[in-house]
């Protein structure tokens, strides 16, 4: 693997989680939305977690249940990343000119390496994003969820999606 290569794949990711507006709208199936929702879950717990350290109750969801909620959903990481990550390439799109090479780049580096990189650039993100009054709120909507298997979650958050009609990109009609 080149230089060249590892640094295009970092840029085409770094696009994907700032830019997402900017990004082709290629349909995403039901089954990718699932799998991406299930795959982020233990990322967005761990952002909630450190983002929220101080303001959490310390016998609140997170604290007393957070561990075994997260590993229902990682122990579904290997056997969901396949479709999260068709989902991630399709929300990077193909972009005209240079990008789209290094979007084919990037989708050429093995798992071994795709994986790390999106785990830590999702959880930045995350992190980010998440605003320190919410945080009662995302551990709410984890426990609301909790007693659901992560299967189930994740094909209720895509039906869900599907049905609000969600756009960018939009979610391939499911044949019933």
């Amino acid at each position: 693997m080149t230089k060249t290569r590892l640094t295009a794949g970092l840029l085409a990711l770094a696009a994907m989680a700032h830019a997402p507006a900017a990004m082709a709208q290629e349909c995403i199936s039901e089954k990718e939305v699932s799998s991406l929702a299930i795959y982020v879950t233990p990322l967005v717990i761990d952002s909630v977690r450190d983002k929220c350290a101080g303001t959490l109750s310390a016998s609140g969801f997170l604290a007393t249940k957070g561990n075994d909620f997260r590993a229902r959903y990682a122990a579904l990481g290997d056997d969901t990343w396949p479709s999260a990550k068709s989902a991630l390439f399709k929300f990077m799109g193909k972009k005209a000119g240079s990008g789209s090479n290094d979007i084919a780049q990037f989708k050429d580096l093995p798992d071994n390496v795709t994986r790390p990189l999106v785990d830590a650039i999702f959880t930045q993100k995350i992190g980010e994003d998440l605003k320190v009054k919410d945080c009662s709120k995302f551990e709410r909507g984890m426990k609301l969820i909790s007693p659901l298997e992560p299967r189930d979650t994740g094909a209720l958050l895509a039906f869900i999606a599907a049905m609000a009609g969600v756009k960018n990109p939009a979610i391939c009609s499911e044949d019933s």
